[in-house]
């Protein structure tokens, strides 16, 4: 599977597809936003950004 960033856009073809990423905010027990907490070098936000993006030229 590729890897790619979220600004690395010149191997995305135009689609017709289309996603809403429900983005979680700030979580009472940890004290930060769900969205921006780090995975795999990135943030969460980012990293489902990616896979959505891969799943696209996937398909």
């Amino acid at each position: 599977m590729n890897d790619l960033t979220l600004f690395d856009q010149k191997n995305i073809k135009s689609s017709n597809i289309g996603a809403i990423i429900l983005a979680a905010g700030q979580s009472s027990r940890m004290g930060k936003n769900k969205a921006l907490l780090p995975i795999n070098n990135k943030t969460f936000i980012e990293e489902e950004i990616n896979l959505f993006m891969i799943l696209v030229l996937i398909k």
